[in-house]
């Protein structure tokens, strides 16, 4: 995006349609990826340890791991960079990568389309962080990451009412945002003790 917001008007065309077509590139291997993974074609994924609820490409599967702080992101409250996937999430994955080369195609020829593959781009390595994500700080940083192209997209792209449909999303998500970080805060400051070891998940 920043490429595109830089590129002199004289040559801005040709930038944007090779911008658009370079994400909807990146966003179709990112399907072929998980759809591979999803036939168990590639990487070594097991439906079967995902059907008796174990996580796969899971970061930190060692407890000691996780005792040892060979994961951590801020130590002393307990954040891990701890992410995988199980019978639920790995499903949503797959769904995201499908629908955001649909979203692209569908809309090829919208104004600024270099801007809004970006933006969807973006929004779908956040919706797969969400999904992925086994440490509850990570989620919610990862959550929180989801509304920001959202709401652009809302305001460049929306209907007739676009603007006021962003200031009420805004609001209503930030509202709802508080509320689960106090909501974290509280479940943490309840759980925590000094010889607490993991990671809150």
């Amino acid at each position: 995006m920043l490429v595109a917001w830089a590129t002199p008007p004289s040559q801005r065309k040709e930038v944007h349609k090779f911008l658009r077509l370079l994400t909807f590139g990146f966003s179709l291997m990112l399907f072929a990826f998980t759809t591979l993974m999803f036939l168990e074609s590639y990487s070594g994924i097991s439906w079967t340890a995902i059907g008796l609820n174990d996580y796969v490409y899971d970061n930190c599967q060692d407890t000691e791991l996780l005792k040892q702080g060979a994961c951590s992101l801020v130590g002393g409250f307990g954040v891990s960079w701890h992410v995988g996937v199980d019978g639920l999430s790995f499903p949503m994955v797959w769904l995201t990568t499908l629908l955001v080369p649909v979203s692209m195609l569908v809309e090829w020829n919208a104004k600024k389309g270099a801007y809004f593959h970006g933006l969807l781009l973006v929004m779908e390595g956040a919706l797969i962080g969400v999904f992925v994500s086994l440490d509850l700080f990570v989620f919610y940083i990862f959550w929180e990451l989801t509304l920001i192209p959202m709401f652009f997209l809302i305001l460049l792209w929306g209907g007739a009412d676009r603007r006021y449909a962003a200031q009420k999303f805004f609001i209503y998500t930030f509202t709802a945002s508080v509320i689960m970080l106090l909501g974290i805060l509280v479940m943490y400051y309840f759980t925590y003790t000094p010889y607490w070891e993991g990671n809150l998940t």
